[in-house]
């Protein structure tokens, strides 16, 4: 089949049959595959709310890692005072 790509700001979608992929670079770097049966809807809108349900659950776990941690103000250089 013909493969489409096409640039919407700074993403690029890729139709290639029933198959679409959301990227920002090309060539795109797959670090993440599934399949599974969706309800009818819009492939990008798809992809994008994935993506955004990935990335709350990856933000959520370095917060998790940073739970306990005690602050230490880095030390003075040259007169710069940490905020």
């Amino acid at each position: 089949m013909h493969q489409k790509t096409i640039k919407r700001g700074n993403w690029f979608e890729i139709y290639d049959g029933p198959c679409f992929t959301l990227a920002r670079r090309l060539p795109a770097r797959f670090d993440i595959s599934r399949e599974i049966s969706m309800p009818l809807m819009s492939a990008p809108r798809l992809a994008r709310q994935i993506r955004q349900d990935i990335w709350r659950k990856l933000v959520s776990r370095a917060f998790a890692s940073l739970r306990g941690k005690q602050l230490k103000n880095p030390w003075k250089k040259h007169d710069n005072i940490p905020l």
